[in-house]
Protein backbone atom coordinates (compact mmCIF):
# COMPACT_ATOMS: atom_id res chain seq x y z
CA UNK A 1 0.00 0.00 0.00
CA UNK A 2 1.40 3.37 -1.02
CA UNK A 3 1.98 5.84 1.81
CA UNK A 4 0.50 9.33 1.64
CA UNK A 5 2.46 12.44 0.73
CA UNK A 6 2.29 13.82 4.28
CA UNK A 7 3.40 10.52 5.81
CA UNK A 8 6.37 10.20 3.43
CA UNK A 9 7.44 13.77 4.18
CA UNK A 10 7.15 13.13 7.91
CA UNK A 11 9.15 9.88 7.61
CA UNK A 12 12.01 11.59 5.76
CA UNK A 13 12.10 14.44 8.29
CA UNK A 14 12.01 11.86 11.10
CA UNK A 15 15.35 10.45 9.94
CA UNK A 16 16.73 13.40 11.87
CA UNK A 17 15.15 11.80 14.92
CA UNK A 18 16.79 8.45 14.10
CA UNK A 19 20.21 10.12 14.03
CA UNK A 20 19.28 12.04 17.19
CA UNK A 21 18.58 8.73 18.95
CA UNK A 22 21.62 6.89 17.57
CA UNK A 23 24.12 9.64 18.33
CA UNK A 24 22.58 10.28 21.75
CA UNK A 25 22.61 6.61 22.74
CA UNK A 26 25.94 5.55 21.25
CA UNK A 27 27.90 6.96 24.18
CA UNK A 28 26.29 4.46 26.59
CA UNK A 29 28.02 1.49 24.96
CA UNK A 30 31.14 3.35 23.92
CA UNK A 31 31.89 4.46 27.50
CA UNK A 32 32.59 0.87 28.53
CA UNK A 33 35.51 0.71 26.07
CA UNK A 34 36.64 4.36 26.25
CA UNK A 35 37.02 4.40 30.03
CA UNK A 36 40.22 2.30 30.24
CA UNK A 37 41.73 4.15 27.26
CA UNK A 38 41.20 7.64 28.70
CA UNK A 39 40.85 6.73 32.43
CA UNK A 40 37.53 8.57 32.55
CA UNK A 41 36.22 7.30 35.88
CA UNK A 42 39.33 8.07 37.90
CA UNK A 43 39.79 11.70 36.80
CA UNK A 44 38.30 14.10 39.36
CA UNK A 45 35.81 11.55 40.76
CA UNK A 46 33.95 11.01 37.54
CA UNK A 47 34.06 14.60 36.26
CA UNK A 48 35.81 13.67 33.00
CA UNK A 49 33.34 10.85 32.37
CA UNK A 50 30.47 13.25 32.89
CA UNK A 51 32.12 15.75 30.55
CA UNK A 52 32.66 13.19 27.78
CA UNK A 53 28.94 12.36 27.95
CA UNK A 54 27.60 15.86 28.42
CA UNK A 55 29.89 17.94 26.15
CA UNK A 56 27.64 17.03 23.21
CA UNK A 57 24.77 18.61 25.10
CA UNK A 58 26.49 22.00 25.04
CA UNK A 59 26.48 21.65 21.27
CA UNK A 60 22.83 20.63 21.42
CA UNK A 61 22.01 23.82 23.31
CA UNK A 62 23.78 25.90 20.66
CA UNK A 63 22.11 24.02 17.83
CA UNK A 64 18.69 24.34 19.45
CA UNK A 65 19.09 28.04 20.25
CA UNK A 66 20.09 29.17 16.76
CA UNK A 67 18.20 26.68 14.58
CA UNK A 68 14.83 28.27 15.25
CA UNK A 69 15.83 31.66 13.87
CA UNK A 70 17.78 29.97 11.07
CA UNK A 71 14.73 27.94 10.05
CA UNK A 72 12.57 31.08 10.14
CA UNK A 73 15.09 32.83 7.88
CA UNK A 74 16.15 30.13 5.41
CA UNK A 75 13.46 27.49 5.80
CA UNK A 76 13.00 24.19 7.61
CA UNK A 77 14.43 21.96 4.87
CA UNK A 78 17.79 23.76 4.31
CA UNK A 79 18.46 23.78 8.05
CA UNK A 80 17.74 20.03 8.24
CA UNK A 81 20.16 19.45 5.35
CA UNK A 82 22.81 21.39 7.27
CA UNK A 83 22.19 19.17 10.30
CA UNK A 84 22.63 16.04 8.14
CA UNK A 85 26.04 17.33 7.01
CA UNK A 86 27.06 17.98 10.62
CA UNK A 87 25.92 14.47 11.60
CA UNK A 88 28.19 13.02 8.90
CA UNK A 89 31.20 15.14 9.86
CA UNK A 90 30.84 14.33 13.55
CA UNK A 91 30.59 10.59 12.87
CA UNK A 92 33.99 10.68 11.21
CA UNK A 93 35.43 13.00 13.87
CA UNK A 94 34.31 10.82 16.79
CA UNK A 95 35.55 7.63 15.13
CA UNK A 96 39.02 8.95 14.27
CA UNK A 97 40.21 11.37 16.99
CA UNK A 98 43.90 11.61 17.86
CA UNK A 99 43.21 12.39 21.53
CA UNK A 100 40.41 13.09 24.00
CA UNK A 101 40.31 16.77 22.99
CA UNK A 102 39.67 15.89 19.35
CA UNK A 103 36.94 13.50 20.44
CA UNK A 104 35.26 16.15 22.59
CA UNK A 105 35.36 18.65 19.70
CA UNK A 106 33.67 16.15 17.38
CA UNK A 107 31.11 15.35 20.11
CA UNK A 108 30.21 19.04 20.37
CA UNK A 109 29.67 19.17 16.58
CA UNK A 110 27.50 16.07 16.91
CA UNK A 111 25.58 17.87 19.64
CA UNK A 112 24.94 20.87 17.38
CA UNK A 113 23.46 18.53 14.77
CA UNK A 114 21.28 16.84 17.42
CA UNK A 115 20.11 20.23 18.71
CA UNK A 116 19.13 21.38 15.23
CA UNK A 117 17.26 18.15 14.51
CA UNK A 118 15.49 18.25 17.87
CA UNK A 119 14.01 21.67 17.04
CA UNK A 120 13.36 21.55 13.31
CA UNK A 121 12.27 17.93 12.76
CA UNK A 122 9.15 17.95 14.99
CA UNK A 123 8.33 21.51 13.90
CA UNK A 124 8.57 20.54 10.23
CA UNK A 125 6.33 17.51 10.77
CA UNK A 126 3.79 19.52 12.78
CA UNK A 127 3.58 22.10 10.01
CA UNK A 128 2.78 19.55 7.29
CA UNK A 129 0.24 17.63 9.41
CA UNK A 130 -3.58 17.98 9.52
CA UNK A 131 -4.72 18.64 13.12
CA UNK A 132 -6.51 15.27 13.42
CA UNK A 133 -3.26 13.42 12.64
CA UNK A 134 -0.68 15.82 14.03
CA UNK A 135 0.00 13.97 17.27
CA UNK A 136 0.52 10.67 15.47
CA UNK A 137 2.70 12.15 12.74
CA UNK A 138 4.86 14.20 15.11
CA UNK A 139 5.18 11.02 17.15
CA UNK A 140 6.99 9.53 14.14
CA UNK A 141 9.90 11.70 15.26
CA UNK A 142 9.81 10.21 18.76
CA UNK A 143 9.46 6.73 17.23
CA UNK A 144 12.54 7.45 15.12
CA UNK A 145 14.45 8.67 18.19
CA UNK A 146 13.76 5.52 20.20
CA UNK A 147 14.42 3.39 17.08
CA UNK A 148 17.80 5.10 16.91
CA UNK A 149 18.41 4.17 20.55
CA UNK A 150 17.41 0.56 19.92
CA UNK A 151 19.50 0.41 16.73
CA UNK A 152 22.61 1.69 18.48
CA UNK A 153 22.16 -0.75 21.35
CA UNK A 154 22.08 -3.62 18.85
CA UNK A 155 25.03 -2.16 16.93
CA UNK A 156 27.03 -1.66 20.13
CA UNK A 157 26.33 -5.20 21.35
CA UNK A 158 27.16 -6.71 17.96
CA UNK A 159 30.40 -4.75 17.58
CA UNK A 160 31.41 -5.73 21.12
CA UNK A 161 30.67 -9.41 20.41
CA UNK A 162 32.56 -9.46 17.10
CA UNK A 163 35.63 -7.65 18.41
CA UNK A 164 35.66 -9.64 21.66
CA UNK A 165 35.85 -12.84 19.65
CA UNK A 166 39.12 -11.66 18.08
CA UNK A 167 40.46 -9.86 21.16
CA UNK A 168 40.35 -6.37 19.62
CA UNK A 169 37.86 -4.50 21.84
CA UNK A 170 40.15 -1.50 22.44
CA UNK A 171 38.83 0.23 19.31
CA UNK A 172 35.20 -0.92 19.61
CA UNK A 173 34.06 2.59 20.49
CA UNK A 174 35.47 3.96 17.21
CA UNK A 175 33.30 1.57 15.17
CA UNK A 176 30.28 2.41 17.31
CA UNK A 177 30.52 6.10 16.43
CA UNK A 178 31.55 5.56 12.80
CA UNK A 179 28.47 3.49 11.96
CA UNK A 180 26.25 6.61 12.00
CA UNK A 181 27.91 7.97 8.84
CA UNK A 182 25.68 6.03 6.40
CA UNK A 183 22.29 7.12 7.85
CA UNK A 184 23.56 10.71 7.96
CA UNK A 185 24.36 10.64 4.24
CA UNK A 186 21.00 8.99 3.49
CA UNK A 187 19.20 11.71 5.46
CA UNK A 188 20.90 14.46 3.43
CA UNK A 189 20.03 12.71 0.16
CA UNK A 190 16.33 12.14 0.92
CA UNK A 191 15.76 15.67 2.21
CA UNK A 192 16.27 16.93 -1.32
CA UNK A 193 12.99 15.25 -2.35
CA UNK A 194 10.58 16.70 0.20
CA UNK A 195 8.84 20.11 0.11
CA UNK A 196 9.30 23.12 2.33
CA UNK A 197 6.84 23.73 5.18
CA UNK A 198 3.69 25.48 3.84
CA UNK A 199 3.66 27.80 6.85
CA UNK A 200 7.20 28.96 6.12
CA UNK A 201 6.26 29.45 2.47
CA UNK A 202 3.31 31.67 3.45
CA UNK A 203 5.62 33.78 5.63
CA UNK A 204 8.03 34.13 2.70
CA UNK A 205 5.24 35.12 0.31
CA UNK A 206 5.33 38.66 1.70
CA UNK A 207 8.71 39.05 -0.02
CA UNK A 208 8.33 36.45 -2.81
CA UNK A 209 4.67 36.29 -3.95
CA UNK A 210 5.19 33.04 -5.89
CA UNK A 211 5.74 31.25 -2.56
CA UNK A 212 2.00 31.57 -1.87
CA UNK A 213 1.22 29.41 -4.90
CA UNK A 214 3.84 26.89 -3.75
CA UNK A 215 2.31 26.83 -0.25
CA UNK A 216 -1.14 26.19 -1.71
CA UNK A 217 0.25 23.34 -3.81
CA UNK A 218 1.85 21.70 -0.76
CA UNK A 219 -1.36 22.07 1.29
CA UNK A 220 -3.37 20.49 -1.52
CA UNK A 221 -1.01 17.48 -1.57
CA UNK A 222 -1.34 17.19 2.21
CA UNK A 223 -5.11 17.61 2.54
CA UNK A 224 -6.21 16.13 -0.81
CA UNK A 225 -9.11 18.61 -0.89
CA UNK A 226 -9.02 21.99 -2.63
CA UNK A 227 -11.58 23.65 -0.35
CA UNK A 228 -9.77 22.50 2.77
CA UNK A 229 -6.45 23.62 1.33
CA UNK A 230 -7.82 27.09 0.54
CA UNK A 231 -9.36 27.39 4.00
CA UNK A 232 -6.12 26.28 5.69
CA UNK A 233 -4.14 28.76 3.58
CA UNK A 234 -6.45 31.59 4.65
CA UNK A 235 -6.11 30.60 8.33
CA UNK A 236 -2.32 30.58 8.08
CA UNK A 237 -2.30 34.00 6.42
CA UNK A 238 -4.63 35.39 9.08
CA UNK A 239 -2.53 33.98 11.92
CA UNK A 240 0.50 35.84 10.56
CA UNK A 241 -1.29 39.17 10.50
CA UNK A 242 -2.64 41.59 13.07
CA UNK A 243 -4.80 44.69 12.51
CA UNK A 244 -1.74 46.72 11.55
CA UNK A 245 -0.31 44.25 9.05
CA UNK A 246 2.58 41.84 9.37
CA UNK A 247 3.47 40.92 12.92
CA UNK A 248 6.94 41.88 14.04
CA UNK A 249 8.57 39.32 16.30
CA UNK A 250 11.29 40.07 18.82
CA UNK A 251 12.91 37.87 21.41
CA UNK A 252 11.09 39.58 24.28
CA UNK A 253 7.72 38.79 22.72
CA UNK A 254 8.81 35.18 22.29
CA UNK A 255 10.30 34.55 25.74
CA UNK A 256 8.14 36.48 28.20
CA UNK A 257 4.85 34.68 27.71
CA UNK A 258 2.81 32.17 29.73
CA UNK A 259 3.06 29.73 26.85
CA UNK A 260 6.85 29.84 26.96
CA UNK A 261 6.81 29.35 30.74
CA UNK A 262 4.66 26.24 30.37
CA UNK A 263 6.85 24.83 27.57
CA UNK A 264 10.05 25.46 29.54
CA UNK A 265 8.69 23.88 32.74
CA UNK A 266 7.68 20.84 30.69
CA UNK A 267 11.18 20.71 29.16
CA UNK A 268 12.86 20.93 32.58
CA UNK A 269 10.68 18.23 34.13
CA UNK A 270 11.25 16.02 31.10
CA UNK A 271 14.89 15.78 32.09
CA UNK A 272 14.76 15.99 35.90
CA UNK A 273 12.77 12.75 35.96
CA UNK A 274 16.11 11.08 35.15
CA UNK A 275 15.51 9.62 31.70
CA UNK A 276 18.91 10.44 30.26
CA UNK A 277 20.74 9.29 33.38
CA UNK A 278 19.28 5.89 32.50
CA UNK A 279 19.78 6.16 28.73
CA UNK A 280 23.37 7.47 28.86
CA UNK A 281 24.61 5.45 31.82
CA UNK A 282 22.50 2.30 31.51
CA UNK A 283 25.46 -0.09 31.14
CA UNK A 284 27.24 1.58 34.08
CA UNK A 285 24.09 1.19 36.24
CA UNK A 286 23.82 -2.49 35.34
CA UNK A 287 27.55 -3.03 35.95
CA UNK A 288 27.27 -1.43 39.39
CA UNK A 289 24.37 -3.76 40.16
CA UNK A 290 26.60 -6.78 39.47
CA UNK A 291 26.34 -7.47 35.74
CA UNK A 292 29.45 -7.91 33.61
CA UNK A 293 30.22 -5.62 30.65
CA UNK A 294 28.63 -7.96 28.08
CA UNK A 295 25.56 -8.56 30.24
CA UNK A 296 25.18 -4.82 30.79
CA UNK A 297 25.25 -4.11 27.05
CA UNK A 298 22.72 -6.88 26.41
CA UNK A 299 20.44 -5.43 29.11
CA UNK A 300 20.46 -2.06 27.34
CA UNK A 301 18.98 -3.78 24.28
CA UNK A 302 15.95 -4.56 26.44
CA UNK A 303 15.84 -0.87 27.43
CA UNK A 304 15.74 0.08 23.75
CA UNK A 305 13.12 -2.53 22.90
CA UNK A 306 10.75 -1.46 25.70
CA UNK A 307 11.27 2.18 24.75
CA UNK A 308 10.33 1.43 21.15
CA UNK A 309 7.34 -0.78 22.04
CA UNK A 310 5.68 1.75 24.34
CA UNK A 311 6.42 4.62 21.97
CA UNK A 312 4.44 2.73 19.31
CA UNK A 313 1.60 2.24 21.79
CA UNK A 314 1.63 5.96 22.62
CA UNK A 315 1.30 6.79 18.90
CA UNK A 316 -2.13 5.14 18.93
CA UNK A 317 -3.17 6.85 22.17
CA UNK A 318 -1.97 10.44 21.88
CA UNK A 319 -4.70 11.67 19.47
CA UNK A 320 -7.38 9.54 21.17
CA UNK A 321 -6.65 9.94 24.87
CA UNK A 322 -5.05 13.39 24.75
CA UNK A 323 -1.78 14.86 25.96
CA UNK A 324 -2.65 15.58 29.61
CA UNK A 325 -3.96 12.11 30.62
CA UNK A 326 -0.88 10.41 29.16
CA UNK A 327 1.41 12.72 31.12
CA UNK A 328 -0.53 12.31 34.37
CA UNK A 329 -0.63 8.50 34.43
CA UNK A 330 2.91 8.22 33.13
CA UNK A 331 4.22 10.49 35.90
CA UNK A 332 2.70 8.24 38.55
CA UNK A 333 4.28 5.17 36.97
CA UNK A 334 7.71 6.85 36.67
CA UNK A 335 7.66 7.89 40.34
CA UNK A 336 6.81 4.38 41.53
CA UNK A 337 9.45 2.80 39.27
CA UNK A 338 12.18 5.13 40.52
CA UNK A 339 11.17 4.34 44.09
CA UNK A 340 11.71 0.61 43.53
CA UNK A 341 14.88 1.22 41.49
CA UNK A 342 16.41 3.22 44.33
CA UNK A 343 15.42 0.61 46.92
CA UNK A 344 17.05 -2.16 44.88
CA UNK A 345 20.46 -0.59 45.56
CA UNK A 346 20.04 -0.65 49.36
CA UNK A 347 22.08 -3.47 50.96
CA UNK A 348 19.43 -4.01 53.62
CA UNK A 349 16.77 -4.68 50.96
CA UNK A 350 18.85 -7.36 49.19
CA UNK A 351 16.54 -7.33 46.17
CA UNK A 352 17.47 -9.66 43.28
CA UNK A 353 18.84 -8.22 40.05
CA UNK A 354 15.61 -8.95 38.17
CA UNK A 355 13.77 -6.47 40.42
CA UNK A 356 16.21 -3.72 39.41
CA UNK A 357 15.83 -4.61 35.74
CA UNK A 358 12.02 -4.71 36.00
CA UNK A 359 11.89 -1.35 37.78
CA UNK A 360 14.16 0.26 35.21
CA UNK A 361 12.20 -1.15 32.27
CA UNK A 362 8.94 -0.06 33.92
CA UNK A 363 10.33 3.47 34.19
CA UNK A 364 11.30 3.43 30.51
CA UNK A 365 7.81 2.18 29.54
CA UNK A 366 6.05 4.90 31.55
CA UNK A 367 8.35 7.59 30.16
CA UNK A 368 7.82 6.43 26.58
CA UNK A 369 4.04 6.53 27.05
CA UNK A 370 4.05 9.97 28.64
CA UNK A 371 6.96 12.40 28.66
CA UNK A 372 8.70 10.80 25.70
CA UNK A 373 5.51 10.82 23.67
CA UNK A 374 4.15 14.22 24.61
CA UNK A 375 6.97 16.71 25.15
CA UNK A 376 8.04 17.09 21.50
CA UNK A 377 4.43 17.18 20.32
CA UNK A 378 3.39 19.95 22.73
CA UNK A 379 6.52 22.05 22.16
CA UNK A 380 6.02 21.84 18.39
CA UNK A 381 2.31 22.81 18.48
CA UNK A 382 1.74 25.16 21.42
CA UNK A 383 3.33 28.30 19.93
CA UNK A 384 1.76 30.67 17.34
CA UNK A 385 2.85 30.61 13.69
CA UNK A 386 4.59 33.97 13.68
CA UNK A 387 7.03 33.01 16.47
CA UNK A 388 7.09 29.20 16.35
CA UNK A 389 10.65 28.79 15.06
CA UNK A 390 12.26 30.98 17.70
CA UNK A 391 9.94 29.85 20.50
CA UNK A 392 10.54 26.14 19.85
CA UNK A 393 14.29 26.77 19.78
CA UNK A 394 14.21 28.48 23.19
CA UNK A 395 12.13 25.73 24.82
CA UNK A 396 14.31 23.02 23.28
CA UNK A 397 17.48 24.80 24.36
CA UNK A 398 16.16 24.74 27.95
CA UNK A 399 15.53 20.99 27.57
CA UNK A 400 19.11 20.44 26.39
CA UNK A 401 20.47 22.61 29.21
CA UNK A 402 18.85 20.33 31.78
CA UNK A 403 19.92 17.25 29.84
CA UNK A 404 23.46 18.58 30.26
CA UNK A 405 22.94 19.19 33.98
CA UNK A 406 21.53 15.70 34.61
CA UNK A 407 24.20 13.98 32.50
CA UNK A 408 27.06 15.89 34.08
CA UNK A 409 25.87 15.46 37.67
CA UNK A 410 24.70 11.82 37.59
CA UNK A 411 28.18 10.24 38.11
CA UNK A 412 28.90 12.77 40.87
CA UNK A 413 25.56 12.12 42.59
CA UNK A 414 26.15 8.37 42.42
CA UNK A 415 29.58 8.89 44.03
CA UNK A 416 28.41 11.33 46.72
CA UNK A 417 24.86 10.47 47.88
CA UNK A 418 24.62 6.99 46.38
CA UNK A 419 22.26 5.39 43.85
CA UNK A 420 19.24 5.06 46.17
CA UNK A 421 18.99 8.78 46.99
CA UNK A 422 19.81 9.70 43.37
CA UNK A 423 16.97 7.65 41.92
CA UNK A 424 14.53 8.73 44.64
CA UNK A 425 15.34 12.34 43.78
CA UNK A 426 14.43 11.68 40.15
CA UNK A 427 11.20 10.01 41.30
CA UNK A 428 10.21 13.11 43.27
CA UNK A 429 10.47 15.12 40.05
CA UNK A 430 7.89 12.82 38.44
CA UNK A 431 5.48 13.65 41.27
CA UNK A 432 6.14 17.34 40.62
CA UNK A 433 5.29 16.68 36.95
CA UNK A 434 1.90 15.30 38.02
CA UNK A 435 1.18 18.52 39.93
CA UNK A 436 2.26 20.64 36.93
CA UNK A 437 -0.01 18.73 34.54
CA UNK A 438 -2.95 19.03 36.92
CA UNK A 439 -2.56 22.77 37.57
CA UNK A 440 -0.98 24.40 34.49
CA UNK A 441 -0.77 22.33 31.32
CA UNK A 442 -3.45 23.04 28.66
CA UNK A 443 -4.81 20.34 26.34
CA UNK A 444 -3.93 20.91 22.66
CA UNK A 445 -5.38 17.70 21.25
CA UNK A 446 -7.57 18.19 18.16
CA UNK A 447 -6.74 21.88 17.65
CA UNK A 448 -5.14 23.34 14.54
CA UNK A 449 -1.75 25.02 14.84
CA UNK A 450 -3.56 28.33 14.40
CA UNK A 451 -5.83 27.54 17.38
CA UNK A 452 -3.39 25.75 19.72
Amino acid sequence: MAISFKTYTALVAALGGLLFGYDTGVIAGALVYMEPVFHLETVNSGWLMGWVVSCALLGSMLGALFSGKASDTWGRRPVLIASAILFALSAVGCALPRDIFGFITARIIMGIAIGVASVVTPMMIAEISPEAERGRLVMLNQLAIVSGFLLVYFVNAEIAAILSSVGETANAWRWMFGCSLLPALLFALLLGGIPESPRFLVKQSKFIPEKLVEAQSVLLKILQNECQADRQLAEIQQSLLDTNGQKQVNWGAVIFTRTMLIACILAVLNQLCGINAVMYYGPKIFSRAGMGDTGALNATVWVGFVNLLFTVISMFLIDRVGRRPLLAWGSIGMALSMGVLGASFLPECALPIWVLLTALLSFIACFALSMGAVVWVIISEIFPNHSRGRAVSVATMVLWLFTFIVSQTFPMLMASIGPAMTFWGYGSMSLLTLLFVWKLLPETNGQSLEEA
